[in-house]
C-alpha cells in the first residue's frame, strides 16, 4: 500500500468514526456578570441538567418539577439554574403527634417527611419556589401573570439583559446562581456629588 493509500485509508477511519458531541461553552464563574437567558427548559429533579435521567434508586417516588434556566455572557460563557416549582415538608417540621403516628418518615439524605414513600408538598415553601422564579421573570422584564410561553418569547428574543450574581454552592465546588437582577439605569450624578 503507498503512502498517500495509507493516509486516505487512515483519513477515512478517521472521519467515519467521528460522532457529535453536545457543543460546551465556558462556565461563568463566582461573580457578578451582565447576561441573557439563552435557553429555557421544562425539566424535573430526576433528571441531569443535560435532560437524560440521573441514576437512581430516589428516596421517593415522584420528582420535582423544575424550571431550567441557562443565562450566558458576551463571551459565551454560560451558567444554567434550576427553579424548582414546589417545596417540601422537613422531618423535623412534623408535629410530635404527627411523628409518633407511624404515617411518617423521614427520607435518609435530605430529611424530608415521607408518606407512602413520597415527600409532602409544603405551600408555604411552594409558595417561596414560585415567588424566586416570579423574581427571575421580573428581572427578565415579565409581569406578574407571565407564564413560560411569555418567558420563551423573552428567550428566543434576547432582548432582555439582567445582571446575575453566581457564588458557590455550599459544597464548595459547583456554582449556583445567586441572584438575578434586571440592570439599573445609570444616572448622570451632579456636579455637586462629584
Amino acid at each position: 500500500m503507498s503512502k498517500d493509500s495509507k493516509v486516505n485509508a487512515m483519513l477515512q477511519a478517521v472521519v467515519a468514526s467521528f460522532v457529535s458531541t453536545e457543543v460546551t461553552s465556558a462556565i461563568l464563574q463566582a461573580g457578578t456578570h451582565i447576561a441573557q437567558a439563552v435557553k429555557v427548559r421544562i425539566s424535573h429533579s430526576f433528571a441531569k441538567a443535560d435532560g437524560s435521567p440521573k441514576d437512581g434508586p430516589f428516596e421517593w417516588k415522584t420528582p420535582t418539577p423544575l424550571i431550567a434556566i441557562t443565562f450566558a455572557d458576551a463571551t459565551g460563557a454560560v451558567i444554567m439554574e434550576r427553579y424548582h416549582l414546589q417545596g417540601y415538608v422537613r422531618y423535623e417540621d412534623l408535629t410530635p403527634k404527627q411523628k409518633e403516628s407511624g404515617k411518617y418518615t423521614a427520607s435518609e439524605k435530605e430529611g424530608y417527611a415521607l408518606k407512602d414513600g413520597d415527600r409532602i408538598v409544603c405551600e408555604k415553601k411552594t409558595a417561596d419556589c414560585i415567588n424566586i422564579l416570579s423574581g427571575v421573570f421580573s428581572a427578565l422584564g415579565l409581569a406578574p401573570g407571565s407564564t413560560l410561553d411569555d418567558l420563551q418569547a423573552v428567550v428566543d428574543a434576547r432582548d432582555a439583559e439582567v445582571e446575575i450574581v453566581v457564588q458557590k454552592c455550599n459544597d464548595g465546588k459547583s456554582l449556583e446562581v445567586a441572584k438575578v437582577r434586571p440592570i439599573r439605569e445609570s444616572v448622570d450624578v451632579t456636579e455637586e456629588f462629584k
